[in-house]
């Protein structure tokens, strides 16, 4: 055991906003049909749902998953700051973390009539997580009790020297 805690958080990017694109079109003359307004839902999915994203309303990271330097998965409810805690961070549209102008790993497009278009991009990515081994714990505890008890737990079963206090540590806590 080093005197750095090693993590790697699988981290999401979710935006949504909206576009000024309206979807398929209805009524006279849409796809050579003639008729009032006539529509159904093939039309959204012969569309294809490619309306891009011109504003953006809500931008937010989470980590979805924790895992330690053995390949175990940890249950952590821990947020990145990225303004103080993300090597790279200049700002909002440069945060750090995910390449700027990437196409979303994942698009969901609601097409919803006169409101507009409301559009939601969804970006992962990797990142390496350092902290100091000594405040390992309560930084864990932190997070939540079950994250912090399974560390504990995870350090008896390798035998390692500070698992003892691990275990004080998250007993104190709780």
């Amino acid at each position: 055991a080093g005197s750095v805690e090693l993590m790697l958080a699988l981290v999401e990017k979710h935006e949504h906003g909206s576009s000024h694109d309206s979807g398929p079109s209805y009524g006279y003359g849409y796809g050579g049909r003639r008729g009032r307004g006539y529509y159904d839902e093939d039309d959204y999915e012969d569309y294809g749902g490619d309306a891009s994203m011109d504003e953006v309303h809500e931008s937010s990271i989470s980590v979805e998953k924790w895992v330690a330097e053995d390949d175990s998965t940890c249950n952590l409810n821990l947020t990145i700051e990225r303004e103080s805690e993300v090597l790279g961070y200049e700002d909002e549209d440069n945060d750090g973390l995910f390449e700027e102008g990437a196409d979303p790993d994942k698009k969901d497009v609601e097409y919803t009539g006169n409101e507009g278009t409301n559009v939601q991009h969804w970006y992962y990515t990797s990142a390496i997580v350092l902290w100091p081994r000594k405040f390992s714990m309560s930084i864990q505890c932190s997070a939540g009790f079950e994250g912090a008890a399974a560390t504990a737990l995870r350090r008896a079963q390798a035998g390692e020297l500070d698992a003892r206090q691990a275990f004080t540590e998250v007993m104190a806590y709780a």
